[in-house]
């Protein structure tokens, strides 16, 4: 297996989380440079990671890295507004992409990368790495073998800590405001409708409701989304995420959800997205509560088991054997449409039925809902 040459546009968190130490530690690839438009973030990454060239302190640092370095693949760590421009750009130089989710902010822009990186005949992949966590695979297993019988319902609750302060931004950064982003739900809740799907089957409809972030005297309270799903199969699902109960053990998120079946239950409590730890699983079938074990294969380190180092050892493995991604561009634009029809039923109060016709003027909704709330 040839060694790939890679970048990283990008040096926020998600890059520093979940690309570059696994692009260095990865035995077949080698991490040739990182594109970072504030100095401040770049001298942060040559110290924490020792990387000999960072692309910083110019107009277009993605561009200059893409014209200079023979690259193979690189991952897109950026906001997501800049998702397809970074994307259609490498794609333009005949360079594979894994873009971190979401996709894109609109699903015109999630068509401009599809059609790019098949134009040149590059691999997309979307980085949601829960796919490759060995504990939502055995969920899945046991779904697929039939063992909890016809599903009914699945639900997902995923909260932060309620008073949270915001880090500064980055000397030199003007920092987008989350919410004409989409918030909490646009930031996660890509990866439970990938999940959802990748479980239970494809989703028909969704009816959401919202309330944006607030600031009061006793500090920032993040924004709160609840989303009801309707699968094809007529199953029912909830996606909570916001801001509450955190893990008492950790003081972080608190992550766990579950899937009801005709013939039994499967639940999971999930870890801190930077432990190599597993999901804690149980089944349940009547009165009883199964813990159900994984069986990680042998590893000298913890982190080869780690979902994001499985990630980037996926994308290498499908790129030097010219084989799908696991997650593709089409996966990552249904989670986006998703998305915005979420916010589509939020701002018109109805439920909403998939496929869009377009995207909703998404800066525009969330401008309404942060009006409202403050009046």
């Amino acid at each position: 297996m040839r060694k790939l040459r890679v970048g990283v546009i990008g040096g926020g968190t998600q890059a520093r989380v979940g690309h570059i130490p696994w692009w260095i530690k990865n035995p077949n690839s080698e991490l040739i440079a990182v594109a970072e438009p504030s100095k401040d973030v770049a001298d942060g990454l040559i110290k924490e990671f020792k990387i000999g060239n960072v692309y910083t302190n110019t107009e277009r640092p993605d561009l200059e890295m893409l014209d200079k370095e023979d690259l193979d693949v690189v991952s897109v760590c950026t906001p997501p507004g800049l998702h397809c421009e970074h994307t259609v750009e490498a794609a333009k130089r005949g360079i594979h992409v894994l873009c971190e989710k979401p996709m894109a902010l609109t699903v015109e822009d999630c068509d401009k990368m599809i059609t790019a990186c098949e134009k040149n005949h590059v691999k997309l992949q979307i980085g949601f790495m829960k796919r490759y966590n060995l504990g939502f695979q055995r969920i899945k297993e046991i779904i697929d073998m039939g063992e909890l019988g016809t599903i009914g319902y699945v639900h997902l609750h995923w909260t932060l800590p309620p008073k949270m302060s915001r880090p500064p931004a980055p000397k030199g950064v003007e920092r987008i405001p989350e919410q004409w982003m989409g918030g909490g739900f646009m930031a996660d809740g890509p990866h439970y409708i990938d999940q959802f799907r990748w479980l239970i089957g494809e989703i028909k409809s969704i009816c959401g409701e919202y309330r944006p972030a607030s600031r009061g005297p006793s500090g920032f309270f993040g924004d709160v989304s609840i989303a009801v799903l309707r699968f094809e199969n007529d199953s029912i699902g909830i996606i909570h995420r916001g801001a509450g109960y955190c893990d008492p053990n950790t003081g972080s998120l608190y992550e766990h959800g579950e899937v009801d079946g005709m013939d039994g239950s499967i639940r999971w409590k999930v870890p801190a997205f930077s432990s190599f730890e597993l999901p804690e699983i149980h089944t349940m079938k009547g009165v009883m509560d199964c813990l159900v074990p994984i069986r990680p294969p042998i590893a000298s380190d913890p982190y080869v088991n780690y979902q994001f180092y499985r990630q980037i050892a996926g994308f290498i493995d499908c790129i030097n054997n010219d084989s799908q991604p696991l997650v593709n561009g089409k996966d990552g634009r249904v989670a986006t449409e998703i998305v915005l029809a979420f916010f589509k039923s939020v701002d018109e109060g109805r439920t909403v039925k998939l496929p869009l016709e377009g995207s909703p003027n998404l800066p525009g909704i969330m401008k309404n809902l942060i009006e409202k709330t403050r009046k």
